[in-house]
């Protein structure tokens, strides 16, 4: 873990891009988010885990159905600096891919298989979006999503 002024960084997972990485990701926000201690919102009674466990899972279903690579990168860090009222602060979780392509909000379809990923990432989260990545430093994009912890 690195802990800087902001906040604490946890090591970065590496995924193969499979059916199995959503699994992956989401084992290794269970597993950081016990080992900083964090656990269910007193005041709504959810668990500040389990809906982070289902942002990183819609996230990295999306870059391991969209983006074609071979690879996913998820990182996870608490920011110390901003808490709001009654909170613990705020968790960031990024999640890389190899694709400049980016993700939309598609129009909810009650019956449809799939196409609620951002529309569920965009209700849960504090806030999202995408960063493109320099071809110097890789390619490709980051979406993240700021959770209230």
């Amino acid at each position: 873990m690195i802990d800087t002024e902001t906040g604490i960084e946890a090591p970065p997972l590496f995924l193969a891009s499979t059916d199995r990485a959503a699994w992956a990701a989401r084992q290794y926000i269970k597993d950081q988010f016990a080992a900083w201690g964090i656990e269910n919102d007193p005041q709504s009674g959810l668990s500040a885990d389990y809906t982070s466990r289902v942002v990183v899972s819609e996230l990295v279903t999306n870059a391991f159905r969209h983006a074609g690579g071979e690879a996913i990168i998820v990182r996870v860090s608490l920011e110390k600096a901003a808490r709001p009222l009654g909170k613990r602060g705020y968790v960031l979780i990024e999640v890389w891919d190899p694709s400049p392509v980016q993700p939309e909000a598609l129009p909810v379809d009650l019956v449809g298989e799939n196409g609620r990923g951002v529309a569920m990432v965009a209700s849960l989260a504090e806030a999202w979006g995408i960063r493109p990545v320099s071809d110097s430093e890789g390619g490709g994009k980051v979406v993240w999503a700021r959770m209230c912890v």
